[in-house]
């Protein structure tokens, strides 16, 4: 029988989790806590502990592209320049939620700026905007700081696109969900090397029966694993790299 990951196992990092940012539990250790809105901004740094290997990134999400003001690019960049802010994120674009498409595109240029100034890689979000948010990318040279591009959940030829970029496909509890087939087919087809693991918690527990972080991640490096054709040890190791390299952390 092939080997899985248990959660007596070594801690997989969790390359995108927000619990402890509202009234949602502690924060895991092994993982990178993200912000989606200013009023997490003040919390992060009390969050943050590197020698339990949690990070954290600071942004803007596009739901939220509204409160972007004067001031806001000068705080979000006092942020930045903590070695424990490790990414700019989640930022990025969505066409169901947030302002005008104008609004969240004048947003994330911001935004991308300032990952190049203080040369952070982004996470980034796409809902529905995959082809646009890759325009923006090309335009504002986002390949400078790379990152990961957060739950997935298109096809290979757009992946590749990310990939080329210098982005990561995030992989996250969509593919866990009964009957999906894009996703799995894309995923496939794409080189371990460019992938990470992600369990978006608090947001998308309820869609895998509420299961512990932790547990949510051993599945899907199961999942990743079997379509990867690997062993889940060395799909985790795969992924452990991934994050190291691409968020630039000193270990894991």
């Amino acid at each position: 029988m092939a080997e899985s990951v248990t959660a007596s196992d070594a801690l997989v990092f969790d390359s995108h989790c927000h619990l402890g940012l509202l009234d949602d539990g502690p924060p895991p250790p092994a993982c990178l806590l993200l912000a989606t809105a200013c009023d997490h901004w003040p919390r992060l740094l009390s969050l943050a502990a590197p020698a339990w290997d949690r990070w954290v990134a600071a942004g803007l999400h596009p739901a939220w592209a509204q409160q972007w003001q004067e001031g806001t690019a000068a705080a979000l960049a006092a942020l930045l320049a903590r070695p424990e802010v490790v990414a700019v994120g989640e930022v990025g674009l969505d066409d169901r939620q947030g302002p005008a498409a104008a609004v969240q595109e004048q947003v994330l240029r911001q935004q991308i700026a300032l990952a190049r100034q203080w040369d952070k890689p982004l996470v980034l979000h796409g809902r529905g905007r995959y082809g646009r948010l890759l325009e923006l990318l090309r335009q504002e040279d986002a390949a400078a700081v790379g990152g990961i591009l957060h739950g997935f959940s298109g096809s290979v030829e757009l992946a590749r696109q990310f990939i080329a970029l210098g982005f990561a496909i995030g992989v996250g509890p969509v593919l866990l969900r009964p009957g999906v087939r894009r996703l799995p087919q894309a995923l496939r087809l794409l080189p371990p090397q460019a992938l990470v693991l992600e369990s978006d918690a608090p947001a998308l527990l309820a869609t895998t029966a509420a299961v512990a972080p932790q547990t949510l991640l051993a599945l899907l490096a199961d999942r990743l694993a079997g379509l990867c054709g690997l062993s889940p040890a060395v799909l985790v190791a795969h992924h452990q790299a991934n994050c190291r390299r691409i968020l630039r952390l000193p270990s894991l």
